[in-house]
């Protein structure tokens, strides 16, 4: 086994335990917040994170499970327009979207995105990530490829800018932006 195959293996062996690790500390945190011993801050940040992982991993049916539980969580303790919901929302858009659920994703991957902008701003990092899937889906699976590729190129190319504006223009994120 080479370098290049052991690293990959090590990685691989690593995520999977930190899903099962990543379960478990979910279990705790909403334990903890049930009986409430905790306000729930935890459980909202291990749910994105573990979110993010499973998406990482393709377990993007788990990813959709995990976000639509949380979601309604998130709603009901924080409101529909609070920032963590709508990164929730994203991730869930994001999820439906690899399952090629693409109405479901598109809906929300937009709800996710009007209410970013105007909670967090259009040149906030997840308001351009949750733009950058959109606009993925949309090039991906328009059916109106004419008008749609506008509203793409107008996505990719505010992604592209408000990252160079965050991040500057040699950023590994930038650099990525520039594909779209």
């Amino acid at each position: 086994v080479g370098h290049t195959e052991l690293n990959q293996l090590v990685i691989g062996q690593l995520r999977a335990w930190l899903v099962v690790v990543g379960r478990d500390a979910i279990q705790k945190a909403k334990g903890a917040a049930n009986s409430g011993a905790a306000d729930g801050t935890s459980l909202r940040r291990l749910e994105i994170s573990m979110a993010r992982l499973l998406g990482g991993l393709a377990k993007f049916e788990e990813m959709e499970s995990l976000c639509r539980s949380s979601l309604l969580e998130r709603e009901a303790a924080q409101g529909p327009d609070h920032p963590d919901t709508l990164e929730c929302v994203s991730k869930l858009g994001f999820a439906l979207q690899r399952q090629a659920k693409h109405s479901e994703a598109e809906a929300n991957l937009r709800r996710a995105l009007a209410g970013q902008e105007a909670a967090l701003g259009p040149n906030h990092a997840n308001t351009l990530v949750t733009a950058y899937d959109l606009a993925t889906l949309l090039l991906e699976h328009q059916a109106k490829p004419s008008a749609g590729y506008q509203e793409v190129g107008a996505l990719y190319r505010r992604v592209l800018k408000g990252r160079e504006e965050t991040l500057g223009a040699a950023h590994l994120e930038t650099l990525h932006a520039m594909n779209g």
